[in-house]
């Protein structure tokens, strides 16, 4: 099923996305800018990856500070389209599997995946500052997209946990690590960046593969 918002929403309760137990919804929000404002919650409730809470028809979407978007299975925005997340973002279960994507997608609230087994996928083309709080410890964030680091520092650490490439790529700029702040790939991309020292970068198994475009600055740990 599908449900089309104009004009915005203000939610105060419990906007459940997803037909139990396998079959998918989306909420889009079509044209324009449009905010989900609020203090409730958008939860997927089914394990289906075509679950969405996304803009439509050349529209942006901007998450409201008061909202949580949670639950087991599902994307947040549009790969095409613009989304600012100002809420919470949150892999909360054992089986949550969420992706957030857009062109150049901004995170002012807090994206993280603190439960063992959860996951949030990083799509799109966001920027480094764009990132902004991000959580993975327990969790897993993976980098699928194209995280642009120009004139940017990437700082892994033991608030951010690992940063996971899977199939992701980061461009330019310097990547820090510390403590568990690793950056590990299976597969993964660097082009033209510099890995500062101190900083371990790491594969994820045995067959895992790292792809160097344009040179590389090593001044921390890769292991192959």
């Amino acid at each position: 099923s599908t449900l089309t918002i104009l004009k915005g929403l203000t939610l105060n309760g419990t906007l459940r996305i997803g037909y139990p137990p396998t079959s998918a919804s989306s909420v889009l929000f079509s044209t324009g800018s449009q905010t989900l404002a609020g203090t409730g919650e958008v939860k997927f409730v089914t394990n289906s990856a075509s679950n969405t809470l996304a803009p439509s028809n050349s529209g942006s979407l901007t998450i409201g500070t008061g909202i949580t978007v949670h639950g087991w299975v599902g994307t947040i925005g549009a790969a095409a389209l613009g989304l600012v997340n100002q809420g919470t973002i949150w892999a909360d279960s054992s089986v949550s599997n969420l992706t957030v994507t857009g062109t150049s997608w901004c995170n002012t609230g807090v994206i993280q995946a603190t439960v063992a087994g959860s996951r949030i996928g990083l799509a799109g083309t966001p920027t480094t500052p764009c990132l902004g709080t991000w959580h993975g410890v327990v969790g897993k964030v993976e980098l699928v997209g194209t995280l642009d680091n120009t004139a940017a520092n990437l700082v892994l650490d033991s608030s951010t946990g690992p940063l996971w490439l899977a199939s992701g790529r980061i461009n330019r700029g310097t990547i820090s690590g510390s403590d568990i702040g690793k950056l590990n790939y299976g597969p993964g991309t660097l082009d033209s960046s510099t890995v500062a020292a101190g900083t371990v970068v790491k594969p994820t198994g045995s067959g895992s593969t790292l792809t160097i475009l344009k040179g590389l600055t090593l001044n921390g740990t890769l292991r192959i």
